[in-house]
């Protein structure tokens, strides 16, 4: 029998297909690679790496580029690389690699080895410049990805002859109904042709048996010699991949033999490998009887059906194959099978497929590859299944000691000064539901509730600490853009919302509510570098002061705006360590003179991992307040140092600890004071 080694020798010609898959690029321009993976993403604490593969599909040639996670638990992976290739221009297909292979010359061969046998592939891209210098490519697990990014881009850039949505899924739509069409005409060419050929190999067949019956016996013995031995020179050619060849041989040996249906089944094997796949689908399946593995004739049948693209009879015989429980070939027909469910974007069976796979396979390279398929699968089933989740529940539960809770000078208030201590639990949740959730843009409606209880220092209720407990509740409006601006990867949010606050301001019976205000906010991070992001932000808010007033001059309503900015450096090559800088300017233009003021901010923070998978970091903060129009002339001027460490415990649930120390020295002597805060928490995710 011939045995295929699936990795070597079987060629199976599929692949995603991508309305971006026959552009350009110029070989003399650096390229950046994308890729968004949660199944890459193994650790959240940890900057994860993976591997595309670049080929030109003209010349074959392959680049293997290492993409590395963004920022800590991201899941978008980048990489930049030049290619040196000679040529102006190259025709580019995009693959994951096999994270076992490296870049030398016999494991870039093993690649295309693998691109060739159809165990690797092609994913969809979109291809853009930025600039003369550089060319950004995104890749997607499927194409309605790809499409929506095109969608998105064209948006964007607000080009007038850009195709809306409904236009280009239905140019999508119309493209696969064509393939589709084309594919079914063929299959139906085929296997007309295939009935034509079998009618006329078997009447060519049983005339040869007929002819061979009417020999004498020592003729047929020495035709049965001279067949047995032009067999095994077509086996030794066979065996040197020189199939061209062996498949006369073995033709010939089943002419001479024509009753001994090894010689005729071990033709069709080299017909299949010749690509003629039509003719070795009749001679398989007229080799009947004698020593022909049943098992194996069923593997090469649905190999030749595979590379016809007749998909559902390949995953009929690759089933029947599956069932018959052989140690060598079940496993590669399951593989071949979860590789026919992906094409068909059914990735429920392709991962049992492949599951199965890892279960039944003492191949090392065929687990490789299903695993390799599996995070894939992953990959698309995570982003599926964050689409069908509406609604985002979040909650979380914390203890403070604060130090000086009313934050005022100790001079104002009677008896001792401990007296400013307590500890205030702090606890809330939010509900969103999301509407639209696509990977170019996002919307949402966010409902946000906070509140605290506070006690003095012996955990008793304390009347004083708890009339500055805010409830805070909070309604937005998050939509999210997420693609390229400015030349750079770019996302974007717009959020409008509205912000109520209760207190017991009165210090008479419940809490009511003091300030009502409605804002919107806007941020742009850019991705300006691989160690660089860049983040900007804007808030318009109008605060509607409703505590009763003294005096005109007290009055808290106002319109406030805040511009500021982060830049995040990371240090290192896996990205665990950064710094960032922040920098703000808020105008409070409020109806009372003593409320009116300017404000700046100054931050920096370092972040990094620990042990036991913690993260750390600390920060340094200052602000200057100034209030130009108080009545008495007031300028707050507040440091602070701030140390966090965070656990995550699972996905969804994650422990912290920080500590805060502050010093505002103010003109104003009631908010001149020093505090210090120690919080521990508790938060969950999760969703519906």
């Amino acid at each position: 029998m011939l045995r295929l080694n699936i990795f070597v020798s079987a060629v199976v010609f599929l692949s995603i297909y991508s309305a971006f898959a026959q552009v350009k690029v110029d070989t003399r321009k650096k390229i950046r690679l994308e890729y968004a993976s949660k199944a890459w993403n193994k650790s959240p604490s940890v900057v994860d790496s993976g591997n595309l593969v670049l080929r030109d599909v003209i010349t074959k040639k392959i680049a293997r580029i290492e993409v590395t996670e963004s920022a800590e638990n991201s899941g978008m992976f980048v990489g930049y690389y030049s290619l040196s290739w000679g040529e102006r221009a190259a025709t580019p297909e995009i693959y994951l690699a096999p994270q076992s292979l490296g870049t030398t010359n016999d494991q870039l061969a093993k690649i295309e080895e693998l691109i060739q046998s159809g165990t690797l592939t092609r994913k969809p891209f979109f291809i853009r410049s930025e600039g003369k210098d550089l060319q950004a490519i995104t890749v997607y697990d499927n194409k309605d990805q790809a499409i929506a990014a095109y969608d998105e881009y064209r948006r964007l850039r607000m080009d007038k002859v850009s195709p809306d949505r409904a236009a280009l899924e239905a140019q999508a739509k119309a493209n696969r109904d064509n393939e589709l069409q084309a594919l079914l005409e063929a299959n139906a060419n085929n296997e007309a042709d295939r009935q034509r050929l079998e009618t006329l190999e078997t009447k060519r067949l049983a005339d040869l048996k007929n002819q061979f019956s009417s020999l004498g016996p020592n003729e047929r013995a020495r035709r049965q010699k001279a067949a047995k031995d032009i067999a095994a020179e077509g086996l030794k050619l066979y065996q040197e991949s020189k199939y061209p060849e062996a498949s006369e041989k073995f033709s010939k040996a089943a002419d001479l033999d024509p009753k001994n249906s090894t010689f005729y089944y071990q033709y069709g094997v080299c017909l299949y490998k010749i690509d003629k796949y039509n003719q070795s689908l009749v001679t398989l399946k007229l080799a009947q009887g004698g020593d022909i593995n049943p098992v194996e004739r069923n593997y090469y049948i649905g190999l030749n059906y595979l590379r016809l693209k007749d998909l559902d009879r390949s995953l009929t015989k690759m089933n029947e194959v599956k069932a018959a429980n052989d140690k060598s070939l079940s496993p590669s027909s399951g593989f071949f099978s979860g590789i026919i469910y992906f094409q068909k974007e059914n990735y429920d069976s392709a991962k049992a497929e492949f599951e199965y796979v890892l279960d039944q396979s003492s191949d090392p390279a065929l687990d490789r590859q299903a695993e390799a398929y599996i995070e894939q699968i992953a990959n698309v089933m995570a982003f599926k299944k964050e689409q069908q989740k509406k609604f985002i529940l979040s909650a979380s539960l914390g203890l403070i000691y604060d130090s000086n809770i009313l934050s005022v000078s100790n001079s104002q208030v009677d008896g001792n000064p401990t007296d400013l201590e307590g500890y205030r639990w702090t606890y809330g949740g939010t509900v969103e539901y999301r509407s639209i959730y696509t990977t170019t843009r996002e919307f949402s409606a966010v409902l946000a509730v906070s509140d605290m209880y506070s006690t003095d220092k012996n955990m008793a209720a304390y009347k004083e600490f708890q009339n500055t407990d805010p409830l805070v509740i909070n309604v937005t409006l998050p939509y999210k853009l997420k693609g390229k601006a400015l030349g750079k990867p770019y996302q974007g949010s717009v959020t409008p919302g509205t912000e109520t606050i209760y207190m017991n301001a009165d210090t008479q019976g419940e809490r009511e509510a003091i300030v009502y205000s409605y804002f919107l906010q806007s941020g742009h991070t850019f991705v300006m570098s691989d160690d660089w992001f860049s983040t900007y932000s804007l808030e318009i808010r109008k605060d509607n002061s409703l505590l009763a007033l003294t005096s005109a001059d007290d009055n808290q309503t106002a319109m406030k705006y805040t511009l500021s900015t982060a830049q995040t450096f990371f240090q290192d090559a896996k990205k665990t360590r950064a710094w960032i800088g922040e920098v703000g300017y808020s105008i409070n233009s409020a109806e009372g003179a003593n409320s009116r003021y300017n404000r700046y901010d100054l931050g920096v923070t370092y972040m990094a991992p620990w042990v036991w998978n913690m993260s750390w970091s600390g920060k340094l903060g200052y602000y200057n307040a100034n209030y130009s129009d108080h009545t008495t002339g007031r300028v707050d001027k507040d440091t602070s140092v701030t140390l966090g460490l965070r656990k995550p415990l699972t996905e969804s649930m994650a422990l912290s600890l920080s500590g805060v120390y502050t010093i505002n020295d103010s003109t104003l002597s009631s908010s001149d004071y020093r505090k210090y805060m120690i919080t521990t928490g508790f938060s969950w995710t999760g969703s519906l």
